[in-house]
């Protein structure tokens, strides 16, 4: 039986959305994707124990978005530290080249690696150790 792998993407742009959804169904055929454009809904799919336990989720965050930024989703994963340690990998993933937007990403205890748009076949594979990947210096 192949190893399933679950996905979260909380990101504005609908668009960017369906690209990784794309993409990561085409690196892992059987792969669960859940993608939010709102960032509150994502909050709350992730609060509400809507993950398997057994399954650490890969989430991909956006750093700009409208209302609440991906550095917002980030402070209140500080009231769910239990959920977000336990269940989640935090990937931001953002269109910003600020070399400020990477060093504040690699100094949050949640994020795990930035990203840099758009997510790829072969960066999806990486991060899923299917091939050597610096975890920090993923872009």
């Amino acid at each position: 039986m192949l190893q399933p792998y679950k996905f979260l993407i909380i990101d504005d742009d609908a668009g960017n959305n369906l690209l990784c959804e794309l993409v990561i169904v085409r690196a892992f055929v059987n792969a669960e994707v859940i993608s939010f454009t709102s960032a509150s809904k994502g909050i709350d799919y992730i609060k509400n124990g809507n993950t398997e336990k057994t399954i650490k989720t890969i989430l991909f965050l956006d750093i700009n978005m409208p209302t609440l930024s991906g550095w917002d989703v980030l402070a209140q994963f500080e009231g769910i530290k239990a959920i977000i340690d336990h269940n989640f990998t935090v990937y931001m993933l953002s269109s910003s080249v600020n070399p400020a937007d990477k060093v504040r990403a690699e100094n949050n205890r949640f994020v795990e690696g930035y990203l840099t748009k758009p997510l790829t076949k072969t960066l999806v594979l990486k991060l899923l150790g299917k091939e050597e990947i610096n975890s920090k210096q993923v872009s």
